[in-house]
């Protein structure tokens, strides 16, 4: 009988891992087009963002830190390997893209918040100027 943090441990790691391919797409979709009017707003430069932050988050997570502790590797391949600076390294790594997918999602959402709320101020404050 399999218990139910194994099942939905699996489930997680199967969706990140066919989430992998297309975060990558529509990374390579933003920028093929970024330069064309209509994704040429703060709104797609917010996307792209948080599309590299979503890839960086789940490559290191799941081929990092989950594939090295699932065959219990992670004490000598972190010591051995990688040393004490290396295996500070990939934490801060995972630890520090966590807090920036954060914040990229924060501002994603009070960009959409103006646009719906306040139509007349988005226009000005975020479509006035190229500042990207």
């Amino acid at each position: 009988m399999l218990d139910a943090t194994v099942i939905i441990s699996w489930s997680l790691t199967i969706f990140a891992l066919v989430s992998i391919p297309f975060c990558t797409l529509f990374l390579c979709m933003l920028i093929k087009y970024r330069d064309t009017t209509e994704f040429n707003h703060a709104y797609y430069k917010i996307l792209m963002s948080l599309t590299v932050a979503d890839i960086l988050q789940l490559t290191v997570a799941e081929f990092v830190n989950q594939f090295l502790i699932f065959h219990g590797w992670v004490a000598g391949f972190c010591l051995n390997v990688l040393g004490d600076f290396g295996a500070h390294v990939i934490t801060m790594i995972f630890w520090g893209v966590g807090p920036l997918h954060f914040s990229i999602a924060i501002s994603m959402a009070v960009n959409r918040f103006t646009a719906y709320v306040l139509p007349l101020r988005f226009k000005k404050v975020h479509m006035g100027s190229a500042r990207w």
